[in-house]
């Protein structure tokens, strides 16, 4: 085998690539006592929350619907005590 050749050139740049910038949805639900927010198909809730009216029942529950330790959440859920309105929150990324 003979000795290595020199280096060739630089190439020419590549073509730039998609943006893969995170890319998040805040859904809602308001609903009597309980509400449960959704993400749509393909995205999947990465947190959310709670809102009651000012002077309203504490929020006893805000969690994630589904998911596993295989499977992600599809929506998040809050309820509490008072029969009055309650704002659930899903933020959803793909």
């Amino acid at each position: 085998q003979g000795a290595q050749g020199a280096q060739g050139a630089q190439g020419a740049q590549g073509a730039q690539g998609a943006n893969a910038g995170a890319s998040s949805v805040v859904r809602s639900v308001t609903a009597s006592q309980t509400a449960q927010a959704f993400c749509l198909a393909g995205t999947f809730a990465i947190g959310g929350g709670a809102l009651v009216p000012a002077g309203g029942d504490p929020v006893r529950d805000t969690s994630p619907i589904g998911g596993t330790t295989s499977s992600p959440a599809i929506g998040w859920q809050a309820s509490h005590n008072a029969n009055t309105d309650i704002t659930a929150y899903v933020i959803c990324a793909p």
